[in-house]
């Protein structure tokens, strides 16, 4: 993946060196059949998220009368590791599924609300807020109970 993001130099608020760099963003897939029945998974995916237009443009939206949204040229992209490590078991009509998943985003793109002191308006403004993280475990069992119902939980 190729980027290249440049702002004005002569613009009167805005200043940025932009960026411009080139870098890998692979995605891996293993799976390891430990017998007919049961298979074990890992997975990996690198990427980087883009902000959209609007949160880098730097003209206010007025979406609502007191809710101003205004964009940063200078936002970064944010890059995310994904890792994943899930364990399926089949048997006869069902099967059980579990996975351990855990995400790290690196210059996090969010929104972030303020206000000005003696005025009602809110101004959501678009920042890099830093590293961050996301970790779940996920249980799935599956069962056919009779012909026309399967219970899942």
């Amino acid at each position: 993946m190729i980027m290249r993001y440049y702002v004005n130099p002569e613009h009167p608020i805005y200043k940025s060196d932009g960026y411009n760099y080139t870098q890998p963003f692979p995605n891996l897939r293993l799976t390891y059949k430990l017998s007919d029945n049961n298979r074990l998974s890992f997975f990996y995916n690198r990427r980087g998220d883009r902000s959209n237009k609007v949160d880098i443009r730097i003209f206010p939206k007025y979406d609502d009368a007191e809710i101003i949204k205004v964009g940063k040229p200078t936002l970064r992209p944010q890059f995310t590791n994904s890792f994943d490590l899930g364990y399926k078991s089949n048997w006869q009509d069902g099967y059980f599924f579990s996975s351990l998943y855990h995400k790290r985003m690196n210059a996090t793109i969010t929104r972030i609300s303020s206000t000005v002191r003696g005025s009602d308006i809110i101004y959501n403004i678009f920042q890099n807020a830093g590293k961050s993280c996301n970790t779940r475990i996920e249980f799935i069992v599956s069962q056919k109970v009779v012909p026309w119902l399967y219970f899942k939980s």
